[in-house]
């Protein structure tokens, strides 16, 4: 059996006003050879153990287009028509040549009007190989879906981007499924539901109650005969979508009225926990005074407003204020994006003394720039390397504080070897803030650090209250009262 499989995949954060161009868009033929975007390991789990998994089958997976971008603003136009008119080419030129069809991708990608590429995407898909061709979609767990979505798919499964033992699952799981529905062994029904259910991405983790009780009950019902899949998708409120809010698919074997009952039983188990759901933050100046009297070191500070994971521009000053207004000692920042600053920085060479403005450049809604007095302490990497070019300044505080604070060109997740490559070490600081909390949890937060979350104001903050939402469907808990 001859497997097509293409990965299309951006993040798209309305909040965001930059449009994300084509060529922002990593391209390649070949599936997981080397992961397109630092953020996405899940996705490339998940794409290596499809490969292994058809292998196992005996089976042969044809890559037919692999496109990711970073997180950031709506596409272009001139983007969306390229990648669409490069998969169309692709799915046609493949067509006869196939037998089914994989597609992965994030639910979420939008074009600089508010329009679904991932939707177009489908039915190109759909209109080319017909219902001849198995089509089952790969959707992250961010994904905001309808059910028109869902009917054009034969299966829609689910998968964790943060977690990549749950992405190679669903990537044997993906494999496993299309071998039986080309044999003509299932024909699934779904059941699709939508709740009016806006959540911040950090929200939904299954480590936690009441998420952690609910995702059981979803695998129970997994474990029932002639259930395939019970996925839930928290979905992704900063694309500002009319599909927005939580949904969930579950996929049985012939039996509308089991996956129907299913959807129900799980909508309102997830329903009548909504309150519980929303976990409250603490607040930042709390979090730095507490890091500060602590025992324990480091204190991982988890800052939630402005996440380049999530589309945010990273270049927000609300953390690194509160760090120098409140004299944090022997802390570490990670990362603000500022290319002027780095700029000035590698001019003046280490070791120099400066006294500029940094972040705070283009996106206000995170904070304005703020007057540091710092030391060039070191100097990092070369345009086009992993980490860009970044630089590590040692910044005065109030009250005798200090703040070794990472900056870069470009929006990049913070992870230790960032750190470490700046001649950081984590172990020895009293606190160490970082400016992404989707993801980072799992990356810094060792059993023995303690980690807080918090938030400043920026475009991927979890108090949804800040935004003006323009396509959110109203009424939707928690803006209103439903």
């Amino acid at each position: 059996m001859r497997i097509a499989v293409a990965n299309l995949f951006q993040l798209t954060n309305r909040f965001n006003h930059r449009l994300t161009d084509w060529q922002n868009w990593s391209r390649s033929r070949q599936l997981a050879a080397a992961p397109l975007d630092r953020m996405q390991s899940g996705t490339t789990a998940l794409m290596q153990s499809m490969i292994h998994a058809a292998s196992d089958h005996q089976s042969t997976i044809v890559p037919i287009l692999e496109a990711v971008a970073p997180a950031g603003g709506p596409a272009s136009t001139a983007a969306r028509d390229a990648l669409l008119n490069e998969f169309t080419q692709q799915v046609r030129e493949h067509a006869t040549s196939v037998d089914a069809l994989i597609l992965v991708l994030s639910g979420c990608m939008l074009d600089e009007e508010g329009n679904s590429i991932d939707a177009e995407l489908l039915k190109t898909a759909r209109d080319v190989l017909t219902t001849e061709r198995p089509l089952v979609t790969v959707w992250s767990n961010l994904a905001n879906l309808d059910e028109a979505m869902i009917e054009l798919t034969d299966l829609s499964l689910g998968y964790d981007l943060r977690d990549i033992a749950g992405a190679s699952a669903i990537g044997q799981k993906a494999i496993d499924l299309i071998h039986r529905l080309s044999r003509g062994e299932i024909r699934p029904a779904r059941a699709f539901r939508r709740l009016p259910l806006l959540l911040p991405p950090g929200v939904w983790r299954d480590t936690c109650e009441p998420c952690q009780t609910i995702q059981a009950l979803a695998h129970d019902f997994e474990l029932q005969p002639g259930v395939y899949d019970v996925s839930i998708f928290p979905g992704f409120p900063f694309a500002d979508d009319a599909r927005s809010g939580l949904s969930l698919v579950v996929s049985a074997d012939s039996e509308v009225d089991l996956a129907e009952n299913l959807a129900t039983r799980l909508r309102t188990a997830i329903w009548t926990n909504r309150d519980a759901i929303f976990t409250g933050f603490v607040n930042i100046e709390t979090v730095v005074h507490e890091a500060m009297r602590t025992e324990e070191h480091p204190v991982i500070i988890l800052d939630a407003g402005d996440d380049p994971a999530l589309g945010a521009p990273s270049e927000g000053t609300g953390m690194l204020w509160a760090l120098i207004d409140l004299g944090a000692q022997n802390a570490a920042l990670g990362a603000i994006v500022d290319p002027m600053a780095v700029e000035t920085a590698i001019t003046a060479g280490v070791g120099s003394a400066l006294t500029f403005d940094l972040g705070g450049r283009t996106d206000h809604s995170a904070g304005y720039p703020v007057e540091v007095k710092a030391h060039v302490r070191r100097i990092l990497g070369v345009p086009g390397a992993d980490f860009g070019r970044s630089v590590r300044l040692d910044v005065e505080g109030r009250h005798g504080g200090s703040v070794e604070v990472i900056v870069c060109e470009r929006p990049i997740e913070p992870t230790p070897e960032l750190f470490e490559a700046l001649g950081i070490d984590l172990a020895s600081k009293q606190m160490v803030a970082l400016k992404s909390a989707w993801r980072t949890r799992a990356t810094f937060g060792q059993p023995s650090r303690r980690v807080v979350e918090t938030t400043t104001p920026g475009i991927t903050t979890p108090v949804l209250s800040f935004f003006h939402f323009q396509r959110v469907p109203r009424p939707i808990y928690p803006l209103d009262p439903v």
